[in-house]
């Protein structure tokens, strides 16, 4: 006597409309870019005022420390 069990996935597909895509790339596009350029324009001046940048010190450390 086997007791047979089914297991039934349901599979929900989104739709959604071109230009509400097409918008929501934009937003993202224009988002991530303005992270990179703040991110760079602050590594800029701290090379012009020859001073290190905070996280990659701290990331060179903790990559290459056999503690």
């Amino acid at each position: 006597m086997t007791d047979t069990v089914i297991v039934r996935q349901v599979r929900t597909k989104y739709h959604w409309p071109a230009m509400q895509l097409n918008f929501w790339l934009l937003i993202m596009l224009v988002g991530s870019a303005t992270i990179l350029g703040v991110f760079s324009s602050f590594i800029t001046v701290q090379q012009q005022l020859q001073v290190g940048i905070p996280w990659f010190a701290f990331s060179l450390h903790s990559f290459f420390c056999v503690c």
